[in-house]
């Protein structure tokens, strides 16, 4: 779903010899509902489920605040340099998972070649929502009852980012403004925080996955 954002923010930034500081803000309101239909057909059959009436009202977006924000520093004395972030994402809007999310990373330099290696770890603030539909009635409205609270499950939970990362990876600035870049990612992702990727079966049944990453990147600065 698409959410348009309304507010502002801002950043200050601190540097002395080999060190950077930099400290961003930024406080935003979403300014739209997009699950509306799922929102419309748990509001329907809140007379025989109750419980639904109040997830109904719980995917609202609209007006809600998301706030953020991002210290990070970096060291460089042209040989060794490090660098490290870490963000915070608070949240009003039960669909909209709010994270913790942290970097650091240290590299060395050698002629025209940087060796580098990064950790990092994104964490949901959110806790894993299940829900149950009620029991007892005939079908087809008691199958009807479980699709709407798999798919009411999967819309609060789809939005959590839980995974940890380990990068290394070289850099080659074999002329000016050009450099050829090697690096291999291992992730290691929760079963229910796998919002940041793509999934080829949208529908099976959640688990902890691990991914590996191999890149072969070409920069050019024009």
């Amino acid at each position: 779903y698409r959410l348009a954002f309304e507010g502002g923010g801002g950043s200050i930034n601190w540097e002395r010899n080999e060190w950077k500081v930099r400290y961003s803000y930024a406080d935003v309101n979403v300014d739209n509902n997009n699950v509306t239909p799922l929102s419309e057909a748990l509001a329907a059959v809140a007379p025989i489920w109750p419980e639904a009436g109040d997830l109904s009202q719980s995917l609202e977006t609209r007006a809600k605040s998301l706030r953020f924000h991002q210290l990070g520093f970096i060291y460089d004395n042209n040989t060794w340099w490090t660098q490290a972030e870490l963000t915070r994402l608070i949240s009003e809007a039960d669909v909209i998972s709010g994270t913790r999310h942290f970097y650091i990373s240290a590299g060395r330099r050698i002629d025209t070649f940087t060796l580098y290696a990064i950790r990092g770890y994104i964490h949901s603030r959110n806790d894993v929502r299940s829900i149950n539909s009620p029991v007892g009635y005939p079908e087809p409205i008691n199958q009807q009852l479980q699709t709407l609270a798999s798919v009411t499950e999967n819309t609060f939970n789809g939005g959590r980012s839980d995974q940890e990362s380990v990068t290394l990876g070289v850099r080659w600035d074999f002329a000016s403004k050009k450099d050829l870049k090697f690096q291999i990612e291992h992730f290691e992702i929760d079963k229910y925080g796998s919002a940041l990727w793509l999934k080829a079966h949208q529908n099976a049944a959640p688990q902890d996955e691990t991914a590996n990453v191999v890149s072969l990147s070409l920069d050019v600065l024009f």
